[in-house]
């Protein structure tokens, strides 16, 4: 072979050898930047709220979350706060002791799109939506009680939850015994009620049942909570 086709050969070579670095580094950027964000956790916090936490922090665009029960039914989720590295979302009609799966869309790692942004490839940023599941505990169905306090300036019976609840009709019976010490509701808010009450004595053991009350967002029915209180 003569020295000037070997010199042809040698060009040809060193460019299709350029050409599949080119192409390689592009395929291995375009990887890079669209991988997908990873889930670190995701936590239920009650009254319908999710908060989902990430492994990276992140960057948000045109974001989305959908939410499917167990039979693929879709559910009614709206988000309500978003930081660097978590997201938070609630939905409405949930049942305690079932299982969901959410999808996030509009969300990308922050270095990658930094790095998108800097090698010119913004428009091959797009990001991959992210999916994972959470459960709601039984114990979430029932209305925690934060603490029962009696007024006897004004013979009124205050009881305040830990959680915000909704009503339906409520009612309420305090008992010493038999005999039934309410006098009348006074008020009823998402997270008390003040009953009236006829006076109570001092160390005596009280038994309340509140009804028509349940935790706010949830597909629960309306139930019942009861405990005790002395003053």
């Amino acid at each position: 072979m003569s020295s000037g086709k070997f010199h042809i050969s040698n060009m040809r070579f060193k460019i299709m050898t350029a050409v599949f670095a080119v192409m390689l580094a592009s395929a291995v950027s375009s990887l890079m930047v669209k991988a997908a964000v990873t889930i670190s956790k995701a936590e239920y916090e009650g009254e319908g709220r999710i908060a989902v936490e990430f492994s990276t922090e992140v960057s948000y665009e045109e974001v989305k979350i959908a939410v499917t029960d167990s039979k693929g039914g879709a559910v009614d989720a709206v988000i309500a706060e978003m930081d660097d590295d978590e997201l938070e979302f609630v939905i409405s009609n949930y049942v305690v002791g079932e299982t969901y799966l959410y999808t996030i869309e509009g969300v990308r790692a922050k270095d990658e799109a930094a790095s998108a942004a800097a090698s010119g490839a913004a428009n091959e940023a797009a990001s991959i939506p992210v999916s994972g599941k959470f459960r709601i505990p039984e114990s979430y169905g029932v209305v925690p009680v934060k603490q029962v306090e009696y007024d006897e300036d004004c013979s009124q019976v205050e009881i305040e939850f830990d959680a915000r609840v909704e009503w339906e009709t409520p009612s309420a019976v305090i008992t010493s015994g038999a005999y039934n010490k309410v006098t009348g509701i006074d008020d009823y808010a998402d997270g008390e009620i003040e009953i009236s009450v006829e006076e109570l004595q001092k160390g005596v053991v009280y038994r309340y049942t509140i009804t028509g009350v349940r935790i706010r967002n949830s597909n629960e029915p309306f139930g019942s909570v009861s405990g005790t209180f002395s003053y």
